[in-house]
């Protein structure tokens, strides 16, 4: 399956699936993560702190510290993980390992975890994701966040 670009507007009833729900696990995804299967969100433009996501951005927080020591979850394991912008919970050097953790944390290890969704716009998170396993999400109002104000710098001049 092709790397897909998709357009979303609000009011989505099941946004997770709305948004990974067609990414099929690549032969590559299988040989790079073969204890779960991985689905990628690529938020385009729009930021973490837009208010889309405000209710959702503690979402995976509690099993990011368990990955990172590779300490067991604390409570029952579900088969499935999800995380919102963990890039905001991670140093720089932790984003890029991240991947390499969950693969290697011994709960993925014994099965526990079946699928890991994320939701990110983290460049070093994505470098760890076979293209098939990415859907890259615009939404309508991306122009807004193009970073582009139409006013030379003051630092550049």
């Amino acid at each position: 399956m092709k790397n897909q670009l998709t357009t979303f507007t609000s009011g989505a009833s099941n946004w997770l699936e709305q948004w990974l729900g067609s990414i099929e696990q690549s032969e590559l995804s299988k040989k790079l993560y073969p204890h779960f299967k991985v689905r990628v969100a690529c938020i385009k433009r729009r930021p973490a702190r837009h208010d889309a996501f405000e209710m959702l951005l503690y979402m995976g927080l509690n099993h990011i510290d368990p990955i990172m020591k590779q300490k067991p979850f604390m409570g029952r394991t579900k088969g499935e993980l999800t995380f919102i912008f963990p890039e905001r919970w991670l140093g720089v050097a932790e984003q890029g390992s991240f991947m390499g953790r969950l693969n290697k944390h011994p709960d993925a290890v014994k099965g526990k975890i079946t699928q890991v969704n994320i939701i990110t716009s983290c460049p070093l998170i994505l470098t760890n994701i076979d293209a098939p396993s990415i859907r890259v999400i615009t939404f309508s109002d991306d122009n807004e966040y193009d970073g582009d104000t139409g006013k030379k710098s003051q630092c550049l001049s």
